[in-house]
């Protein structure tokens, strides 16, 4: 039993590499339930653990529990509409598996984190390395793939989105992957550059490749959050007479104005989608429309209209939809009891990460950059990308008195 133990440990802190490796399987049309079983297997683990471990109710907990218990309230409204229960099914595959990386995050002790990240950033540098090939490369079958993988999402309109567009996505269906999990990558590379922990011509080529797959990816909330930190991290060092990221970000900036110069034709749709955080135009597009269809039909201030009844599942049944800002979204479906416990919980982390931002210096900005995305994206129905602010979140939670799995490994 210790054996089985021991192996199902191994498959949860190499979550990541195991998830890229199947995910380029399925590419091909190989081990498609794989990661199904991983997901599974990650259940088991984390069930048993509490089991065994017993970890003590917190703060965080408790906002959880109570959540929990309004997504249920909510969910009364399936009853009074005529609403497909498949939404409350997909809902719950959607959001509830990642939140068992918060219990990882709280029993993860400093050891076993480190080396749970040192994993995610090996995975994350060889999707990046697969993507940038395939992005510049642009194989028939890669462009013929991606349109039929993003057709369940966008409809007719996946072929247009690829061929006008073409943001790096790597081999993942949800455009979204590269750019968010970038943020996450730009926060540890950082913190280890500035911690002098790792050789600094390993680091800095990662850097610049993590800001050229957020450039490439399109995703313009990930890249403006990821220029704060680096950001910080430079004025941060500068006060305190260091000058090791100073260099790397004058380095960075020169690199990519060359970039821009020498490739501007290639870049001119980057460009052009990213010269809506200068202009204001990412304020200002169709999803205000979307905002305000959904609430004409808003009826259930107190619990909201239902778990999961707006969103992009909700457009496949001809129902109100907020599926570009998972903010307003929350607010329609939980109503305001909902969102006051999810919007209370995620600040009270942040807050708790602030006031010891030296220990949390990955995990606080992570959380921090999710919850802002949430203004227009639906960012927490990104299941396998959102893993990364659950377990930030149970990090920053964890009591350092808590058992630990370290005892997995003896």
């Amino acid at each position: 039993m210790l054996g089985l133990n021991k192996i199902c440990y191994h498959v949860v802190t190499n979550f990541y590499i195991l998830f890229c490796l199947f995910s380029l399987l399925s590419v091909f049309n190989k081990g498609q339930g794989l990661i199904p079983l991983l997901k599974i297997i990650c259940l088991l683990f984390v069930f048993r653990c509490l089991w065994v471990y017993k970890i003590k109710a917190n703060r965080g907990s408790l906002y959880l529990n109570f959540l929990l218990l309004s997504i249920i309230l909510s969910c009364i409204n399936y009853i009074y509409k005529d609403v497909p229960i498949s939404l409350l099914t997909e809902g719950i595959m959607l959001y509830f598996f990642p939140v068992i990386f918060y219990y990882l995050g709280l029993l993860f002790d400093d050891k076993i984190r480190s080396r749970f990240y040192s994993r995610i950033s090996t995975a994350l540098v060889f999707t990046y390395l697969v993507g940038i090939y395939l992005y510049f490369m642009s194989p028939t079958w890669y462009l013929a793939w991606r349109v039929e993988a993003l057709e369940s999402w966008l409809g007719s309109s996946a072929s247009n989105y690829v061929m006008t567009k073409m943001n790096l996505s790597s081999f993942f269906s949800h455009p979204y992957f590269v750019g968010y999990t970038g943020l996450w990558f730009i926060c540890y590379l950082c913190n280890k550059i500035y911690k002098k922990e790792g050789r600094i011509t390993i680091l800095f080529p990662q850097l610049f490749m993590a800001f050229l797959i957020e450039v490439l990816a399109q995703q313009r909330a990930p890249m403006a959050i990821s220029l704060v930190v680096l950001l910080i991290y430079t004025i941060v060092e500068i006060r305190k007479k260091r000058m090791r990221l100073t260099y790397m970000s004058i380095i960075l900036f020169c690199a990519f104005i060359y970039l821009l110069v020498r490739f501007s034709s290639e870049f001119s749709v980057v460009i052009e989608r990213l010269s809506s955080l200068s202009d204001g135009s990412i304020l200002k597009d169709d999803r205000n429309e979307q905002w305000i269809s959904a609430f004409k039909n808003y009826q259930n201030l107190i619990f909201g209209e239902g778990f999961n009844i707006a969103g992009h599942a909700a457009i496949k049944h001809g129902m109100p939809s907020i599926a570009d800002g998972e903010f307003f979204k929350i607010i329609y479906e939980l109503g305001i009891l909902g969102a006051g416990l999810f919007y209370g919980f995620a600040m009270a982390t942040i807050l708790r990460g602030l006031k010891n931002i030296e220990k949390y210096a990955v995990e606080t900005p992570v959380a921090i950059g999710f919850i802002v995305c949430q203004y227009g994206a639906n960012t927490f129905e990104m299941t396998n990308i959102i893993i990364l602010f659950w377990f930030s979140a149970g990090v920053i939670w964890r009591r350092n008195n808590d058992k630990q799995l370290i005892m997995l490994e003896k």
